[in-house]
């Protein structure tokens, strides 16, 4: 059972699963079906200190995945595959420290294990980790350290960091302005369906900044976004259909986006 999760980075880990019971996703997308079989096989690696082992039982309970829902075991069965150096388990408890899920809250604890998940090269606690620097949040505020992290986490293909990090470009914010290594890095996380880079891609090409202007591909950014909610691409689609720019005018739909857009000015 070990050898069929190990590649497996769960993304129904922490904080409210929404899949069903016994269906999880691993970071390259499989759909994998567990077991009270495979359950019980973690179980009796993690007992005999298998840090992977005892990482992916922390997952089953903190997800509620087979077995009961159980934040407190999830914490210990991580607890143990952290300090084994695990740098998915460090992950997890480093954010459940952060946020205070099932422990108390603690944002140096949470930080400690964060950065030893990033600098044990877990892609998602780099590119975490990044977004605090980038903040000033319990650490000082340094861009150059957030790109750095944002770029390791790139280099491994997270959509997030990805489009940070192209966003960092476009702005020249921590890096030195470069639209075509924007225009690259907001595409990738584009295509990977995260909604701050198809908004941000949207404005490139709206602007014609590194790459043609083109009002249509804009659009068709930005209805992307708007489609998972993204409150500054909605506003964006409102505005080109009421002007009937990228696509032809319709004032019905500008007035359906604006008015379905939370954050709208009055």
């Amino acid at each position: 059972a070990l050898m069929r999760f190990k590649s497996a980075v769960w993304t129904v880990l922490l904080f409210g699963a929404t899949l069903a019971p016994r269906m999880v996703v691993s970071a390259d997308h499989q759909k994998l079906t567990v077991t009270a079989a495979d359950v019980a096989q973690f179980r009796a690696l993690a007992e005999k200190g298998d840090p992977e082992a005892e990482n992916t039982l922390g997952t089953f309970y903190g997800a509620g995945i087979v077995v009961p829902k159980n934040q407190a075991a999830a914490l210990d069965w991580w607890r143990r595959s952290a300090n084994q150096g695990n740098a998915i388990a460090e992950s997890h408890l480093g954010e459940s420290y952060l946020y205070g899920v099932g422990i108390p809250r603690s944002q140096a604890e949470g930080l400690k294990w964060l950065r030893k998940s990033a600098e044990g090269g877990f892609r998602r606690a780099q590119w975490t980790l990044g977004s605090f620097y980038a903040k000033g949040d319990g650490v000082p505020k340094d861009m150059t350290e957030a790109v750095k992290w944002w770029r390791k986490a790139a280099d491994q293909g997270f959509a997030k960091a990805e489009g940070d990090l192209g966003t960092a470009y476009a702005s020249g914010v921590g890096v030195e302005l470069d639209y075509g290594k924007a225009v690259d890095l907001l595409t990738k996380a584009a295509n990977r369906h995260y909604a701050p880079a198809q908004y941000h891609l949207g404005l490139l090409y709206s602007l014609g900044l590194g790459v043609p202007q083109n009002s249509a591909t804009a659009f068709e950014w930005w209805k992307r976004a708007a489609d998972q909610n993204y409150t500054g691409a909605q506003l964006n689609l409102a505005q080109a259909y009421a002007k009937g720019d990228g696509t032809p005018r319709n004032l019905v739909l500008a007035y359906m986006w604006y008015h379905c857009c939370p954050g709208k000015l009055a």
